[in-house]
């Protein structure tokens, strides 16, 4: 199974993938497992399923954050997170196919439910 970090404090439900800026390729491995992993939710309820049971394994009071049965992609932020050592804005930053590979994803994303949002995490 796909690594997604699941939050549901105070009410909110974010899928968080987050990938260190290594390289291109690993960025746009970030944008496609954000993609597979939501049509996954969406479609299979054995992914759901296997989900809630990794979840309840870590923590159980985090298992009702997905539902077995239907899931409802309004209900959920994906966030793309990247681990970047530069001061520069993520924007910025991306390469051209990396920019081009987030804004397709997030479109398609975005047209399936899901609210996206890109975020930095600054380490150096």
């Amino acid at each position: 199974m796909t690594q997604i970090q699941f939050r549901g404090l105070k009410g909110d439900k974010k899928l968080i993938h987050v990938k260190p800026w290594d390289s291109s390729s690993t960025l746009s491995h970030l944008f496609s497992q954000g993609r597979v992993s939501a049509e996954l939710l969406i479609q299979e309820i054995e992914f759901r399923k296997l989900t809630r049971q990794k979840i309840s394994g870590l923590d159980i009071s985090f298992v009702n954050v997905i539902e077995e049965n239907f899931f409802n992609p309004r209900e959920y932020e994906i966030v793309f997170a990247i681990i970047d050592p530069s001061n520069n804005p993520l924007r910025e930053r991306l390469p051209f196919f990396s920019k081009l590979n987030m804004m397709q994803n997030v479109k398609y994303l975005r047209n399936l439910g899901f609210s996206v949002t890109l975020k930095k995490i600054f380490r150096r």
